[in-house]
């Protein structure tokens, strides 16, 4: 119960971050696929541009 409780107050944090944050997100993104344009990326920078891009999704469907 008491994690359950924890795990809760953890998503309204996320999912209420400040909107600077969120405009932070986007820009990194955007400056990651302009990289990407420009040269080949290792994976694990792919990678992390999937997970910026699917919390930002996950933060604009709540």
């Amino acid at each position: 119960m008491g994690f359950e409780g924890n795990f809760d107050c953890t998503e309204v944090l996320i999912v209420n971050y400040p909107l600077k944050i969120n405009f932070f997100f986007f820009f990194f993104s955007f400056f990651v696929i302009f990289l990407e344009s420009r040269a080949d990326l290792p994976p694990q920078l792919l990678l992390l541009q999937n997970a910026i891009a699917s919390t930002v999704d996950l933060r604009e469907q709540q």
